[in-house]
């Protein structure tokens, strides 16, 4: 067998579901159960270097969830919170942050992890978290807890702390984009070429070009329409504006526009 067989046969058991499913599976699997798996998404440990697991997505199917009987306990105490738990953040920090950006707080959730906070349906908190749940022998799971239920991870990563600033991250602009209205200024094609390219004027330079007066220090959002559509740009204003964009996200936006070929990024 020669290089190039070895490497399609590689490629088809690598992306083969079924077959993967098949090979990991020692037992005859349920037929009820084959039919459901088109609705899972699982993430193989072999690509990602972890352990296997699986993502489930809640989706609220109706304008209003069913409402229920009220629970009234007896009520049971949860497992406390640890440094790894996920938990919303409080009011003022989600107002401050979402109101800097004019991110409405009644459409998102804001949660806390480290340096981090993530936005999330607001659903997510007000029936997944606030509400409380039946436990096995007639008792109840209290509000403002996950408990029952093990959750890691909350949110798309939305924001990030840098000297006491809340900036918004990248990865997070084509979610919520069209909904930022402050700490964002509209700048020429040729300005977001430049500064994509590499481009880190001192402030005075920006004025000068731009005509456009950045805040004294932090966290700053450039828009700018283009010919394939409008693109946002995270910058940070110090002595100089600097484009907070990884290696990554810059590629994929340098492509977009011309400013790279595909053959070109490692």
């Amino acid at each position: 067998m020669n290089e190039q067989d070895v490497l399609m046969n590689v490629k088809t058991v690598h992306l083969d579901l079924a077959h993967r499913i098949q090979a990991a599976c020692a037992e005859e699997r349920d037929e009820d159960i084959s039919k459901e798996l088109k609705k899972c998404k699982r993430l193989w440990h072999e690509d990602q270097d972890t352990g296997g697991f699986f993502i489930a997505l809640f989706e609220q199917t109706s304008g209003n969830l069913k409402e229920e009987k009220p629970l009234d306990g007896p009520f049971k105490s949860p497992p406390p919170n640890g440094k790894n738990s996920v938990v919303p953040v409080a009011k003022e920090l989600e107002s401050s942050v979402c109101g800097a950006y004019g991110l409405p707080t009644d459409t998102y959730s804001c949660w806390s992890r480290g340096k981090r906070l993530n936005l999330a349906p607001r659903v997510v908190l007000d029936h997944l978290w606030s509400t409380p749940c039946p436990a096995r022998r007639g008792d109840m799971w209290p509000g403002s807890t996950f408990h029952p239920l093990m959750v890691t991870h909350v949110g798309m990563p939305a924001f990030t702390e840098k000297k006491g600033s809340w900036r918004i991250r990248q990865e997070a602009i084509p979610q919520v984009g069209s909904k930022i209205n402050s700490m964002i200024t509209h700048i020429g094609y040729d300005v977001f070429n430049d500064i994509l390219s590499g481009w880190e004027p001192l402030v005075e330079e920006f004025i000068t070009k731009t005509g456009k007066t950045p805040p004294e220090r932090g966290a700053w959002l450039m828009m700018c329409g283009t010919p394939i559509g409008q693109e946002i740009l995270s910058v940070w204003i110090g002595a100089r504006v600097t484009m907070m964009v990884n290696q990554h996200e810059q590629n994929v936006l340098k492509v977009k526009h011309g400013l790279m070929a595909w053959s070109d990024v490692r």
